[in-house]
């Protein structure tokens, strides 16, 4: 999970947070994680948003040109070539994923085989506590959760993202137009964070283990 920080603060969107599972019921064994923060004195990250227009509940990819309407600025920022950076993209909501995956028979075939795994009858049936906005809502936190929210990809010549072969960076909304608070038929926001790739006299990484 990559997270910007600005002005020594999570840039987390609203109601987000960082939240850790657990899974296996043993109290006494507590899990550990590893923390880094990156620095860049020499050359900082910067960071801007981007809207992207979600039509319908489903998988939408975020285009090249798209990104293109935020990169010029944000390489002139930063002050590297193209080819020398790296790129996160983080969905800043808790109900929408950033993801990369390859090509699929339709937009909403992925969505239909996550609602397999996470059924909106899910909502009742186990019951989730909170379901006034819906029952697609907490199957959307869950779907959010295990997809993530951030996706960090380099940056080749000319200044498109190093994706592997057929896939593409994808913005992937899990809530239906027809539900209360659901956003489907207009947009959400994302981060677009730009950051030199670490190198001689480019900073360093400072690293610790937490116990939670």
């Amino acid at each position: 999970l990559t997270i910007p920080v600005h002005g020594g603060t999570l840039a987390l969107g609203g109601y987000q947070g960082v939240y850790l599972t657990e899974m296996a019921g043993d109290a006494e064994d507590r899990p550990q994680l590893v923390v880094t923060l990156q620095e860049l004195p020499s050359r900082p990250a910067h960071s801007c948003k981007l809207e992207v227009p979600v039509p319908f509940r489903g998988s939408h990819p975020v285009g090249w040109q798209q990104l293109q309407a935020v990169l010029p600025a944000l390489q002139d920022a930063v002050g590297v070539a193209s080819d020398g950076a790296l790129l996160t993209f983080m969905c800043k909501h808790t109900s929408a994923s950033a993801a990369l995956h390859g090509g699929v028979p339709s937009p909403s075939a992925m969505e239909a085989a996550l609602s397999a795994v996470c059924p909106d009858a899910w909502t009742w049936e186990l019951p989730f506590q909170h379901d006034y906005e819906g029952p697609d809502d907490m199957p959307g936190h869950v779907k959010q959760a295990l997809l993530g929210a951030s996706v960090t990809l380099p940056l080749g010549p000319g200044g498109a993202p190093l994706a592997p072969a057929g896939a593409a960076l994808r913005l992937w909304e899990h809530r239906a137009l027809d539900t209360a608070g659901g956003s489907t038929g207009s947009s959400r926001w994302a981060e677009v964070t730009l950051r030199p790739q670490l190198g001689a006299g480019l900073g360093g990484r400072v690293s610790t283990v937490v116990q939670v």
